[in-house]
């Protein structure tokens, strides 16, 4: 994470279940959410022992968990604090920005991406940006990411913190424009609701995306 109000004071306190200005994430202080993680990538995956690549693994707090179910886990995150938690839980880490993935094969079945996409803003290259993940070779991308209030605009404000910007969009829109690349096809999809400490009743989105068949490996949309 590098957006300013995210500092290591603030991932240190959220590993250690403390009451912060900012609320910990689901994956963070919700176990209910976690079995639920585990039971889609356990689903898609057709049981435990596949490779999963967690993108912006924070705290790793659902990456631990997922591990300790048997999973193969390898934790990312822009941030040196972030690794350096994942890294003290007992996770394998590797520095991963998800706008500029490394085109390689890293030998996984499922990426995983909570929360993450909100940190990026309207002018992220989406096409770009999927096709990318395409690339690490994954066969499934599990995405969560809190919705806006209403579907008719997308969301940007921060609850307390007037400076920040935080995309919440309609439901569906990670799905379509993943979708209309040609890389990824819908599997699944949920709406959960919530409430978030301090800010009231949340929307949030679970979607479930495979690798679509004869998807293509040169950068361009199958799409004209």
């Amino acid at each position: 994470m590098t957006d300013r109000y995210y500092d290591e004071k603030l991932l240190a306190e959220w590993a250690k279940g403390t009451k912060t200005r900012i609320p910990a994430p689901l994956s963070v202080r919700s176990r209910w959410y976690r079995r639920l993680i585990f039971q889609i990538a356990q689903t898609a995956l057709l049981g435990p022992g596949g490779r999963i690549l967690s993108i912006g693994a924070g705290t790793g707090k659902t990456e631990c968990y997922l591990q300790s179910m048997g999973f193969d886990v390898i934790a990312s995150d822009v941030d040196e604090t972030a690794l350096r938690l994942c890294r003290e839980a007992g996770l394998v880490v590797r520095h991963f920005d998800i706008t500029s993935p490394a085109a390689e094969n890293l030998l996984i079945d499922l990426i995983y991406v909570d929360g993450v996409l909100g940190h990026l803003q309207e002018h992220t290259d989406w096409q770009g940006l999927w096709t990318g993940l395409a690339s690490t070779g994954g066969a499934f991308l599990l995405m969560s990411n809190d919705l806006s209030d209403d579907d008719a605009s997308p969301n940007f404000h921060v609850h307390g913190e007037p400076e920040a910007r935080f995309l919440r969009p309609p439901a569906g829109f990670f799905e379509t424009s993943a979708s209309q690349t040609g890389y990824w096809q819908a599997c699944w999809s949920r709406v959960l609701k919530y409430r978030r400490p301090g800010r009231g009743l949340r929307r949030r989105e679970l979607v479930l995306l495979s690798r679509a068949t004869g998807g293509r490996t040169d950068g361009r949309s199958t799409h004209s």
